[in-house]
């Protein structure tokens, strides 16, 4: 995601992402104002005026580009998870990277743009955690359960490939499991950190002392915090064999801070 400007007027890098897709101007304010919305009030909480005030448009244009405010929720999941799985399943299916190259990517996948955009992933865990009842019907984990199952596949063939030997009782199925966990813990902690610098005064803040926002969020995931995170994955799953071993050398991956 690239921030961009418009006249004297800086583009937040979520709606730079929405124009980048072919999305009208005004349609990407919209969905802008609408994740944002979502995200900290949710679903039912937010009304149309609250989201077309938010966008600095008018309620026509909202019903003109999507018909009402359930059809401005599902073309935000299309372009949110279904774009994501997109690129998730793209990686998955490059069948050039190593294993140790695949987490890699897929890690760098979930956390690419969390400090341009955090909303984003606030809406998407007010989806994930959120009450179902207060929003339109969406099933977050049958929309990736194909993705999940390339993922499974992943580490089946690793281990037929010999770039791993897996702990004994340790399944495709509970790895795959337990590498989501994992990533969306990080992310989950580097939200609500950021959360916390953003509203100066809390017992947060205070714990975490003098930060920049900048330096926390490379902390936490970071090239290296990434890195670190995954070699932290990788050594509790099994033993990666030489060329693996070699590659994660190369990356610097077991370096000291």
């Amino acid at each position: 995601m690239t921030a961009k400007r418009r006249g004297d007027e800086q583009v937040s890098v979520l709606e730079a992402y929405f124009v980048g897709l072919g999305l009208p101007e005004m349609a990407a304010r919209i969905l802008c104002a609408a994740t944002q919305l979502f995200a900290a009030k949710g679903y039912a909480a937010t009304s149309v005026r609250d989201i077309v005030q938010e966008a600095k448009v008018t309620n026509p244009m909202l019903y003109y580009y999507f018909d009402n405010k359930e059809g401005l929720f599902h073309k935000l999941i299309a372009l949110i998870f279904g774009g994501f799985e997109e690129r998730i399943t793209a990686v998955l299916d490059d069948d050039t990277l190593s294993f140790r190259g695949t987490l890699e990517q897929l890690v760098e996948l979930h956390f690419e743009g969390v400090q341009e955009a955090p909303e984003v992933l606030s809406f998407v865990f007010s989806l994930l955690f959120g009450p179902r009842a207060s929003r339109p019907a969406f099933d977050p984990v049958r929309q990736r359960q194909e993705t999940v199952g390339k993922m499974q596949g992943v580490f089946m063939r690793a281990q037929e490939r010999g770039e791993i030997s897996f702990r004994a009782g340790m399944s495709v199925e509970f790895l795959t499991a337990q590498f989501l966990g994992m990533i969306n813990q990080r992310l989950m902690y580097a939200l609500k950190m950021m959360e916390a610098l953003d509203h100066q005064g809390t017992d947060c803040v205070a714990f975490m002392g003098d930060v920049s926002r900048e330096d926390l969020i490379e902390g936490l995931i970071g090239e290296r915090a990434r890195a670190r995170l995954l070699t932290f994955f990788l050594a509790g799953a099994g033993t990666l064999h030489e060329a693996s071993e070699q590659e994660c050398e190369e990356d610097g991956c077991n370096e000291e801070e």
